[in-house]
């Protein structure tokens, strides 16, 4: 080999060998970068092809149940709990909320929000302790005190002291019939842990011994309202039998009763007609039957109501008239309070808001479950994959006034945080969020099926063999020179 053309070639010539060589690297440089699981872009972005022009009067195809709404936010009663709205129903009811249990959202208030005494409807709160607190079947012993502590012009189960009866017989008596003396029994059973650890006698001692279980009773039940968001009640009975500082509110009665009625067990116990206590050791008499007080019920009466489902009545002579009911039409449930009422006007001021919600106010779907939201094109993926359909993980259901929301007309913002293959079927790869009246609705975006990574050891090999291709074809010709 000629030593002079040599020297030509190492000094030259290999110079452009090396710049092969840097873009080459620039180009794995980059290759690299790319496929680094760190590149995922986050996008942020308005969904313009999809406008959902929805018309107010649309209801939805599949109604489903408040767990498998899709919210992001849990929009309890979402309303300013101070904005009193003009009574346009003429209520006969003093104070009176409506709501939609389903979107958590008030749909009508009167006065919500002022302090009214309660009456039985006190009772619902404390259904929801013995049932969070007892076993149904445990068995309880009836006090004196608990029974000759009501009054006659209050209803009772017509107990006897000393006598064992399961708590499940006490609380359907209690809610069915509204029991002031079962109340009574329960409170003081679950303020002494749910233990028969009291004296039920009639001595003076034994008083006391009560008088300090209601009072941890009520306890209890004002930390229960605290922790259920109430803000202008205070609980000093089990029963709401009066006392001037004992009171609530419509909006608190509503929280409460939502609550109630989201346990099955109260749910369904407060649609029985009746219910039969059974006899004991000290009672043998005729047989003791708690009937319903709920006039909602009443087939055949004004007061009937088709879509009821529950849930307490009340009255003193102090509080007047007052329920919690709901009413269930069309996969919809509706709760309402009513208080201070006269009479029946509490059943005819239920049904009046009743019907102004199912009638008033209508579920528009604004993406449906498995909706393909928008086609994205992924960064590395194999060319039969990269082309990604981002559908939507659940549903997205608005309630609308149909007499002022005549059109739901809004954008949804997309953002995708996953743009970088590999991805497999059902990952999440960003959110989309609705936002109405300023509530927000969101749900994640998922991909609809599998997208593969390119092979890059497949383009580093090529690369690297047109590299020394290249540097053989330079050494040949400089051999012919």
């Amino acid at each position: 080999m000629n030593l002079k053309k040599l020297k030509t070639f190492n000094t030259k010539n290999i110079k452009y060998c090396f710049g092969i060589l840097i873009i080459i690297l620039l180009l794995l440089g980059h290759t690299v970068y790319a496929i680094t699981p760190t590149a995922d872009a986050v996008v942020s972005e308005t969904l313009v092809d999809h406008n959902l022009k929805t018309s107010g009067n649309t209801t939805s195809d599949n109604s489903v149940s408040t767990n498998s709404l899709s919210y992001a936010v849990n929009t309890r009663l979402q309303e300013n709990p101070y904005n009193n709205y003009e009574d346009k129903l003429n209520l006969n009811s003093s104070g009176a909320i409506l709501i939609d249990e389903d979107a958590d959202k008030i749909l009508y208030e009167k006065n919500a929000y002022q302090k009214m005494y309660p009456a039985s409807t006190t009772k619902t709160l404390t259904a929801i302790l013995t049932v969070e607190k007892c076993n149904l079947e445990s068995e309880v012993a009836v006090s004196h005190w608990a029974v000759h502590s009501v009054g006659n012009n209050y209803s009772k189960a017509n107990l006897v002291s000393g006598e064992i009866l399961q708590v499940k017989d006490l609380l359907y008596s209690m809610m069915i019939e509204s029991a002031n003396d079962s109340a009574y029994v329960l409170a003081q059973f679950i303020a002494n842990n749910c233990q028969n650890t009291y004296p039920t006698d009639s001595s003076d001692t034994a008083k006391t011994y009560f008088e300090e279980s209601i009072a941890t009773f009520a306890t209890m039940m004002n930390q229960k309202a605290k922790d259920l968001g109430c803000i202008n009640s205070n609980f000093l009975n089990p029963n709401g039998m009066h006392l001037d500082n004992h009171y609530s509110c419509a909006y608190d009665l509503a929280l409460i009763g939502q609550y109630a009625h989201s346990i099955d067990l109260i749910k369904e116990m407060v649609k029985m007609p009746s219910y039969p206590i059974p006899n004991t050791e000290k009672y043998t008499g005729t047989q003791r039957t708690s009937l319903s007080t709920n006039l909602l019920f009443k087939e055949g009466k004004a007061t009937y109501y088709q879509y009821a489902t529950g849930l307490k009545t009340g009255y003193t002579s102090n509080g007047k008239s007052c329920l919690i009911a709901t009413a269930e039409k069309e996969d919809r449930h509706l709760l309402c309070v009513v208080l201070y009422a006269e009479g029946t006007e509490r059943e005819a001021d239920c049904k009046k808001l009743f019907e102004y919600g199912f009638n008033t106010y209508s579920y528009s779907k604004l993406v449906s479950q498995n909706d393909i939201v928008q086609t994205i094109t992924m960064i590395n993926a194999t060319t039969d994959t990269k082309q990604l359909n981002v559908i939507a993980k659940d549903e997205i259901k608005v309630l609308i006034n149909l007499e002022e929301d005549k059109t739901v007309d809004i954008n949804p913002e997309i953002r995708i945080t996953k743009k970088m293959a590999p991805v497999t079927a059902g990952q999440k790869v960003g959110t989309m969020t609705y936002t109405v009246n300023g509530v927000k609705y969101e749900t994640d975006l998922l991909a609809e099926h599998d997208v593969a990574v390119k092979n890059y050891y497949i383009y580093i090999g090529i690369i690297f063999g047109v590299f020394l291709v290249a540097l053989v074809i330079v050494i040949i010709v400089e051999k012919r020179k």
